[in-house]
């Protein structure tokens, strides 16, 4: 019977497992590498799809946004095209023409004031739109104190302000970046 050295026997067994380990860490190693490349793969797969996904939501919103800008713009129009005409279509009867008579004689008497508004603005960068907005309310029949006509040079400035606050039914602030410093 033959003899079993078994530190020979230990050590093929070693051996062995050694051999066994190192090829379970290629095989887990090489799956690793496969895993990792399919999860890289899905990855830029899903970036991408997420990518157009956004994009074409995104082309949607703006689209959305053009058409209801254009609507808003034809609101605005047709509502500043209905202010400015004079409306030809509203009958009143003589009773109700009579009492509106009556009430502009009224107040007319009560209220002495020259202007219907004071327009205060910045002048730095207010003036253009200032003087656009005078226009506009004066050709709505708005009396306007703006300070580019009413005030006299050689005058304190602020007196002739006071002045016409005094003088107007109602304040406008036109509010530009400047006019909060």
């Amino acid at each position: 019977m033959a003899r079993i050295d078994v530190n020979e026997f230990n050590r093929r067994m070693r051996e062995a497992q050694r051999k066994a380990e190192e090829q379970l860490k290629r095989e887990v190693d090489r799956v690793n590498r496969i895993n990792k490349q399919r999860v890289d793969e899905y990855n830029r797969k899903a970036e991408a799809h997420n990518r157009k996904v956004v994009a074409d939501y995104n082309a949607r919103v703006r689209d959305h946004n053009r058409k209801a800008e254009a609507h808003n713009q034809k609101v605005i129009a047709d509502l500043n095209r209905q202010l400015r005409s004079v409306s030809a279509s509203t009958r009143y009867t003589e009773p109700e023409r009579q009492l509106a008579d009556r009430v502009y004689r009224a107040v007319a008497a009560i209220d002495p004031r020259e202007y219907d508004a004071f327009l205060s603005y910045a002048r730095i960068d207010g003036a253009q739109a200032a003087g656009d907005l005078r226009t506009h309310l004066e050709n709505l029949g708005v009396a306007v104190w703006f300070d580019e006509v009413a005030i006299v040079p050689g005058r304190s400035q602020s007196l002739q302000m006071d002045a016409g606050l005094r003088k107007a039914r109602a304040g406008i602030a036109l509010l530009t970046p400047a006019y909060r410093r």
